[in-house]
C-alpha cells in the first residue's frame, strides 16, 4: 500500500503515513517527499540512513547519474 501511494504521487523515495482502523482497514494519511525517520530510528535502534544508502547503492549500481540510466 505504501509503495502504491508513493508511486501515485511520482515519488521515488517517500515516507508514507498509514493508519489502521479498528475494522482492519488501513488508510493512507499522507505521502511525504522529505520524510523524517528520526523517531523510528530512536524507537527501534534500526539504522534507517544506512539501510537507505544500501538500498540506493544496490538499486542504482552501474547507472550513470549524469544520464539517469545504465
Amino acid at each position: 500500500m505504501a509503495l502504491r501511494a508513493a508511486r501515485a504521487v511520482g515519488a521515488i523515495y517517500a515516507g508514507v503515513d498509514l493508519l489502521p482502523a479498528q475494522n482492519g482497514t488501513v488508510y493512507v494519511l499522507e505521502v511525504n517527499g522529505i520524510p523524517g525517520w528520526r523517531g523510528l530510528q530512536e524507537a527501534t535502534s534500526f539504522d534507517v540512513a544506512g539501510a537507505l544508502i544500501d538500498h540506493i547503492c544496490l538499486t542504482h549500481r552501474g547507472r550513470d547519474p549524469a544520464r539517469g540510466s545504465g
